[in-house]
């Protein structure tokens, strides 16, 4: 309840109204009138839950479809939420954008009232009343500081103590244990509104995050939405993030790309070189230097390893080698919208926009053994009387059409089946590499969740500014996002601002579930190979470690000493002075062709990715 007082003052109000009116009885007002206010949790005893920018996205799609009938007919609208989920999603989004503002130093109590005292209490507590409650973080003035804490007083007159435990945060972690007294007056004074919150039987001081966030979690083999979170709290911002928020996805863009490298006959054991690059740019005085995360250079790496450990200078190596208008033509099988993504080897770093649920949907390909399913929301529709007048009717992925048990039918209009994307053996090695993100890769916390049937990536981009974790396995495909609304430095990886969050959902999400992931395909084989080259080696040989193949592709890997590292570019030739625009026009011979392979993709694609009902 975000203000107890007025809460009640509002209800006498009615109760009295009514009475007056003759709706009431007096005995009937005397005891409504002596009930005590009670307040609920965010589940109700109907099913309904916390979910307020999931209810503003159903209400925008009746107005639609129904009009200002929607305020009077009495419609009845079931979503594809799941009661358990929505809520581990509200939790997981504010422990983890309170956990990074938390790491970010306090900034200082929200406004300052001056001494009180008792003359003064009914003035403060009015003040009070009209500071609204944010996600649970209520106001609170400050009384007293004392030895034991800060004193404060709440809107409903209730007094609390603030112990140091629920302080400490605020100060750097040397004076944490045996704080002066004098350091608590540092941070507030008798007079100060702030924000408090009842951790664990412990009351916090706290403050509203100035860093927002979001989460979409969707079943990968229909599309329904499971949960949605647009941001730290909807009457604080109404904008939602989740489907309105366009950001660069940095490296979580990454396995699109090696997936168009797949499609295109390389393999997860072809080997790169990683080291520095350089591009002239017409018009811009400094070239362009790609650079690793750590400025680090490793040298010869494999396609795995690399999108594992999210090596930058493979990826821009890999994009060149591919080709840029072939890979910007595949990404329309993932559902993105060419025009939003950039034209030039740049797109290897993720520099295009995508929102949440466009990010989401793309993952889901993977998930599904590579099916282009579209998110909805909305399960089914009754009228005032009962009768349903809508059925959500999905397409949906074949999962029996993955092991071969029955052949991938032609997707035509009346098929219950999605449109098939990438072939499955694609989506089953993509899946594989995503899975040592997670194993010895960039997202190794998700460890901590004790499953083996995850695949994820990490994002973050140039200077911190978007951070990422997309993650999933057969049955739920999540993304989060943390970052400004503004754009700013985060400061923090994607492994650290948003990947906590996506551990804190899952965990609840998928306790108690049995572990799937995707069947392995006919037509993948194992083979033994090189570590360090990629090369076949024979079964059974020292050092060799294990490689999953297309069965198509196999004659092109090479069984002995040849050349072995694919190097687009020799930082000490004259190629060194290419720009991008001369790379890119080495490409465009290529497009023709390219358009032609995926010609059906135009034609079949939805690549909005808004939900539909």
């Amino acid at each position: 309840m975000v203000n107890p007082i007025a809460a009640k003052q509002r209800r006498d109000h009615v109760l009295a109204r009514m009475l007056e009116l003759g709706y009431l009885s007096q005995p009937v007002y005397q005891t409504a009138i002596q009930t005590p206010m009670q307040t609920h949790p965010d589940i109700s005893s109907n099913g309904m839950i916390k979910a307020p920018y999931v209810a503003e996205m159903v209400r925008d799609m009746m107005y639609k479809s129904f009009g200002n009938d929607i305020y009077t007919k009495g419609y009845n609208v079931y979503t594809t939420l799941n009661t358990v989920q929505q809520l581990a999603a509200n939790q997981a989004l504010r422990t983890a954008l309170l956990a990074y503002d938390h790491r970010h130093a306090y900034r200082g109590p929200e406004r300052r009232s001056g001494p009180v005292n008792s003359k003064k209490l009914v003035s403060i507590l009015n003040e009070l009343h009209r500071v609204s409650s944010v996600n649970g973080l209520q106001a609170a003035i400050v009384t007293a500081i004392t030895e034991q804490g800060i004193s404060a007083l709440l809107a409903d007159n209730q007094s609390i103590i603030i112990p140091w435990a629920g302080i400490a945060w605020t100060f750097p972690e040397s004076h944490q244990l045996n704080p002066p007294s004098k350091m608590l007056a540092s941070r507030v004074k008798i007079g100060d509104i702030i924000r408090v919150q009842n951790k664990n039987h412990t009351w916090q001081l706290t403050q509203i995050p100035k860093i927002q966030g979001a989460l979409i979690a969707m079943n990968p083999q229909n599309g329904a939405i499971t949960a949605l979170v647009g941001g730290f709290d909807y009457n604080l911002s109404k904008f939602n993030r989740v489907i309105q928020a366009e950001r660069q996805p940095g490296s979580g863009f990454k396995p699109f790309i090696y997936a168009a490298a797949l499609a295109k006959g390389y393999t997860l054991a072809n080997v790169f070189n990683d080291a520095p690059l350089v591009f002239d740019i017409p018009g811009r005085d400094e070239p362009w230097r790609p650079q690793n995360d750590n400025h680090i250079f490793n040298g010869p790496t494999r396609l795995r390893v690399a999108l594992a450990r999210s090596v930058n200078l493979v990826s821009v190596r890999l994009l060149q080698a591919v080709g840029v208008p072939y890979v910007l033509t595949y990404m329309k099988r993932f559902g993105f919208i060419p025009k939003k993504l950039p034209s030039n080897l740049s797109l290897a770093l993720g520099t295009g926009e995508v929102t949440p649920m466009e990010l989401a949907r793309a993952y889901a390909v993977f998930a599904n053994g590579g099916f282009r399913i579209t998110p909805y929301l909305i399960d089914h529709i009754t009228d005032e009387q009962g009768q349903t007048i809508y059925q959500a009717e999905p397409k949906i992925a074949c999962e029996d059409c993955l092991t071969g048990k029955i052949n991938l039918p032609n997707i035509k209009d009346n098929s219950p089946y999605a449109p098939q994307a990438i072939p499955a053996d694609i989506a089953f090695l993509a899946t594989s590499a995503l899975q040592d993100v997670i194993r010895y890769g960039t997202g190794t916390q998700a460890l901590s969740l004790g499953r083996h049937d995850l695949s994820g990536k990490t994002g973050t981009t140039s200077d911190y500014v978007d951070t990422w974790f997309t993650g999933f396995n057969s049955d739920l495909v999540a993304t989060v996002w943390v970052g400004f609304d503004q754009p700013s430095s985060v400061l923090e990886y994607g492994a650290k601002a948003a990947l906590p969050m996506w551990i804190n959902f899952m965990r609840v999400a998928l306790l108690g579930k049995p572990e799937k992931t995707m069947p392995q395909p006919p037509d993948i084989v194992t083979e033994s190979i090189d570590p360090v080259t990629g090369y076949l080696l024979p079964q059974g040989t020292s050092g060799s470690i294990m490689e999953y193949f297309r069965q198509d592709n196999l004659s092109k890997v090479p069984e002995e000493a040849e050349l072995g590292v694919i190097d687009t570019i020799d930082d000490t030739s004259e190629s060194q002075d290419q720009t991008l625009e001369q790379i890119e026009d080495q490409t465009t011979d290529q497009t023709k062709v390219e358009n032609s392979v995926d010609s059906s993709v135009d034609s079949s694609v939805d690549s909005s990715g808004e939900p539909l009902f």
